[in-house]
């Protein structure tokens, strides 16, 4: 089985980070192998070549902040939005008068239909007891 390092391994080896037989695996690795030796060659190189550059101080560009547009009266979110709700409302009143709708409130009652609304007709009579045990027998009765 023969031996072969991965990345990792061969940037440890250019470090100098390797100890004891696994140092001399990649040695044997590279003497047999020239392709991997001339790679590692320009990786040292690479190395050496961004050492030498020094370090430059970068100042951070300023903020230039854009003028700020100028927004019409009908561009402003606020009067967009309050004449949509507006608009909406008016859209519901006129379908509900060609419909027919209608709504009325009186004694804590509201009422809301289409067409006319009847007057409700208060209701005196009570039913007794014995009356509706009478109106089940007779359902009772004819359904059976």
């Amino acid at each position: 089985m023969s031996y072969k390092p991965d990345e990792a391994t061969l940037i440890s080896f250019l470090y100098g980070e390797l100890e004891g037989a696994e140092q001399r695996q990649v040695e044997q690795y590279l003497q047999s192998n020239p392709d991997e030796r001339k790679r590692l060659e320009e990786w040292s190189f690479t190395r050496e070549a961004l050492g030498a550059l020094h370090d430059k101080e970068v100042i951070a560009p300023p903020i230039v902040l854009e003028e700020q547009k100028v927004l019409s009266f009908w561009q402003d979110r606020t009067v967009r939005m309050s004449l949509g709700i507006a608009a909406t409302l008016l859209f519901f009143l006129v379908a509900a008068k060609f419909l027919g709708l209608s709504a009325s409130y009186s004694s804590g009652e509201l009422r809301i239909g289409f067409g006319v609304i009847e007057k409700s007709v208060p209701v005196t009579q009570a039913i007794t007891q014995a009356q509706v045990d009478e109106m089940i027998r007779s359902s009772l009765a004819s359904n059976n």
